[in-house]
């Protein structure tokens, strides 16, 4: 059996998750209207990369450019009762002495490290985009 695989160089990630269940919905455009409600932050691990990468999203053609990605171990966001998903907010990059406030929103979400002793993928990685002015304290 293989080992659940680890993060490298770990650090705290606070997210303030998307409650799209609360918000007005255009079934249309399959999209929010207006500010979408969001829950209280949750921290857990994730590894950070800050490289650019750019992709292009299928619905609409658009080309979006994100800034980076977060790894997230599947277990560790199930322990924190976690399901991250596009449009969640990024707060807080590595808590405490040395952390960044940051404003990033999740753009796509692509799942990693698939192992079938583990029931599917082990690995979430985020991509993370600056859509908003950073919020001021």
């Amino acid at each position: 059996m293989a080992d659940y695989p680890n993060l490298i160089h770990p650090v705290p990630i606070t997210l303030r998750l998307a409650d799209k269940g609360s918000a007005l919905w255009d079934e249309d455009a399959g999209e929010p209207v207006g500010k979408v409600p969001r829950s209280v932050d949750k921290t857990v691990d994730g590894q950070v990369s800050w490289k650019m990468q750019d992709f292009t999203m299928k619905e609409g053609g658009k080309v979006v450019t994100a800034d980076g990605y977060i790894l997230f171990r599947r277990k560790d966001l199930d322990a924190a009762g976690i399901t991250i998903e596009e449009e969640d907010l990024i707060v807080n990059i590595g808590e405490g002495q040395g952390d960044v406030d940051v404003n990033f929103y999740v753009l796509r979400i692509q799942l990693r490290g698939h192992y079938p002793e583990f029931g599917g993928h082990t690995l979430i990685k985020a991509w993370y985009a600056r859509k908003a002015p950073v919020r001021h304290k």
